[in-house]
């Protein structure tokens, strides 16, 4: 009887155990593999033949489908670069600064924590690098704000948010990205 109870509560550990730890690698998404840069964090290896199980069943799940290897590489912020690093929120002020890695394209999107575009009353999402006002040296300069701000301005709102940048058509790979300078995120002020 006790060999019995106790095959049980180690099948029941296992199986608790697995099927956790599958579900909080699902929730969370794009575990392996990942490559920063600043407060920019890709996942070159989550597409293609050569994408780990879990990265496929989180894109599955949620039905986002990643850019392949060879159409560019998407790198996602949800944090600012200040010394501790905090959640972007949408009740604050930012500034998106700096060098946009070489790109034939990219675009530059606002996302809420469940990874939908954000909902804003001017319908405005993101930017691409032919719609943004630059500086003489190149560099962006964006602003990410719940108030109307003169500029390239991108209107937030609600609490977590994310930035996804995508280099369509891109030199810079997984392997180079820890290399590259990736824009910076400012934080300003608060309401």
């Amino acid at each position: 009887m006790r060999l019995i109870v106790l095959l049980v509560l180690t099948l029941s550990l296992a199986f608790t155990t697995g099927v956790g730890s599958a579900h909080l690698v699902l929730e969370r998404g794009n575990v392996f593999g990942a490559v920063t840069s600043g407060v920019w964090t890709a996942w070159p290896d989550a597409s293609g033949t050569d994408a780990d199980p879990y990265s496929r069943a989180h894109f599955s799940r949620t039905g986002r489908l990643p850019l392949a290897p060879g159409e560019g590489l998407e790198l996602y912020a949800s944090s600012h670069s200040g010394p501790v690093r905090e959640p972007l929120l949408g009740s604050c002020t930012y500034r998106i600064v700096g060098s946009v890695p070489s790109a034939r394209l990219w675009t530059l999107s606002v996302y809420d924590e469940d990874g939908h575009l954000l909902k804003t009353k001017t319908s405005r999402y993101g930017f691409h690098a032919r719609s943004i006002l630059r500086s003489r040296s190149d560099q962006i300069d964006i602003t990410l704000s719940p108030t109307v701000k003169p500029g390239n301005w991108l209107p937030s709102s609600g609490e977590t948010l994310r930035l996804l940048l995508r280099l369509y058509d891109t030199p810079v790979t997984g392997l180079t990205l820890a290399g590259t300078e990736t824009p910076r995120i400012v934080k300003e002020a608060c309401l």
